[in-house]
């Protein structure tokens, strides 16, 4: 494996044409690929996430190139004050697949998880991209498989 060195950082305001154009290649290789995209609305869920206290998003890069990114919020269960985070999006341009930038942006969810005193994580994987790997990077954090989701198009 090669030797790469990536950095997290915290997503900004300014970082958001860079992260919508990943957005956009991320819904071209989805499942969710014949659903027309609302830039604004896109554009609206970005900054919202960006902004708030109850939301991580980080940016993994190399050589200062935006590569991939994490969404993950905290919610509180809806019987419940506790607290669960739950991911949104976990995204990794496709040539730096298999380098490790999974596991560093999970690790890093998973310590401000800890920070905000979060009971629980919820991860889950939708969009139909690499889902041998995301459940090995999964597994390997210790997450378990519990439950599962069907679904129809109309």
């Amino acid at each position: 494996m090669k030797n790469e060195i990536f950095f997290i950082n915290k997503a900004t305001l300014a970082d958001m044409p860079k992260i919508l154009d990943l957005c956009l290649i991320m819904h071209k290789e989805s499942i969710y690929c014949n659903i027309p995209v609302n830039i604004s609305k896109l554009n609206s869920f970005l900054k919202s996430h960006i902004l708030s206290q109850n939301s991580l998003f980080i940016l993994l890069k190399k050589n200062n190139e935006i590569i991939g990114f994490f969404v993950g919020n905290i919610v509180t269960y809806f019987f419940s004050d506790s607290k669960i985070a739950m991911d949104i999006i976990l995204f990794i341009k496709p040539n730096y697949r298999n380098h490790h930038g999974a596991q560093k942006l999970l690790s890093d969810f998973i310590d401000w998880c800890h920070d905000k005193d979060v009971r629980e994580i919820s991860l889950s994987s939708t969009t139909g991209i690499e889902k041998s790997k995301v459940k090995q990077i999964y597994s390997k954090f210790g997450f378990n498989k519990i439950g599962f989701m069907y679904k129809i198009q109309l």
